[in-house]
C-alpha cells in the first residue's frame, strides 16, 4: 500500500513538475549529470529522467533523489536501502569485471549494463573462438520473467529451455538499448 501511495506521489510531483517547466531542460552540475548519466542510468525510467532534467534547483534535484531511492526501497522501514545498497555493490562488480577487452569502464560495457539490471547469472556457459570465430559466453537467467525475459522449462539435467512458441520456435523477446528494467533485487517487481 505504501509502495502505491509513494508512486502515485512521485507520479503527481512529476505531472506537476511537468506542467510548471513546460519542455524546458536546465543545465546540471557535474554531480546531478553524474547521478543522471552514470549512477541510475540503466534503471531510471523516461517519465523520471524527464523531471528530473526539468528541475530548477539543487533542492528540487535532491528531494528527487531522494524519492526516487526510496520508492525502490524493499523494506522501506528499515534504515538501510537494500536495493540503493545493491545496485551500487553491481555497478563497482562490473567495474572490476567487465572493463579489460574496451577502453570504457565495465558498467559502460555489454556485460556490465546486463549485469546492473539483472545481477549475477544463474549460469554461464563460454565458448572459445577458433579462427575467425570470437570467443563468447551466454549467460542463462532463470526465474526472472517479472524483468521481461521469457519463462523456462527445466529439464531432467536443471537447465532451462527457453520456453517454445505453437509454432515449435524459441521466444525470444528483442533487447534494446532503449529499454528501461527496473529490477527488484527482491525477486518482485517494483
Amino acid at each position: 500500500m505504501t509502495r502505491i501511495l509513494g508512486v502515485a506521489i512521485l507520479a503527481a510531483g512529476c505531472a506537476f513538475f511537468q506542467a510548471v517547466a513546460a519542455d524546458q531542460k536546465v543545465p546540471l552540475s557535474p554531480k546531478y549529470k553524474t547521478w543522471l548519466e552514470e549512477e541510475v542510468l540503466y534503471i531510471i525510467m523516461p517519465i523520471e529522467r524527464q523531471v528530473f532534467q526539468k528541475l530548477t534547483t539543487d533542492r528540487e534535484r535532491d528531494l528527487f533523489i531522494e524519492a526516487f531511492w526510496k520508492q525502490r526501497d524493499p523494506t522501506p522501514g528499515t534504515p538501510e536501502n537494500e536495493f540503493r545498497t545493491e545496485h551500487a555493490r553491481r555497478i563497482v562488480y562490473a567495474n572490476k569485471n567487465f572493463h579489460r577487452p574496451t577502453p570504457l569502464p565495465g558498467w559502460r560495457t555489454d556485460r556490465g549494463r546486463i549485469y546492473i539490471i539483472l545481477g549475477e547469472p544463474n549460469d554461464i556457459e563460454r565458448y572459445s573462438g577458433q579462427g575467425q570465430v570470437n570467443s563468447s559466453e551466454v549467460w542463462f537467467y532463470q526465474d526472472k520473467t517479472a524483468l521481461g525475459l521469457p519463462s523456462s522449462r527445466r529439464s531432467a539435467s536443471g537447465r532451462g529451455a527457453p520456453r517454445s512458441s505453437p509454432h515449435g520456435r524459441p521466444i525470444e523477446p528483442p533487447l534494446r538499448r532503449q529499454t528501461r528494467y527496473r529490477p527488484s533485487f527482491s525477486g518482485l517487481p517494483v
